[in-house]
C-alpha cells in the first residue's frame, strides 16, 4: 500500500483540534486535504 510521512512545519501534536490553542488552521487544512486525496487514491 502506498504511504507517505509528512511533517507539517509549525504544527505540534493536536494541531488539527480546533478547540485547542495548538490548532494551526493552515496546516490542519493542508493535512485534511492530503488525507482526502489519499482516500481518493487508495480506497
Amino acid at each position: 500500500m502506498k504511504h507517505q510521512l509528512k511533517v507539517y512545519p509549525g504544527a505540534d501534536h493536536a494541531f488539527h483540534n480546533d478547540t485547542s490553542e495548538r490548532y494551526v488552521e493552515a496546516q490542519a487544512t493542508a493535512a485534511w486535504n492530503d488525507t482526502l486525496a489519499w482516500f481518493k487514491d487508495n480506497v
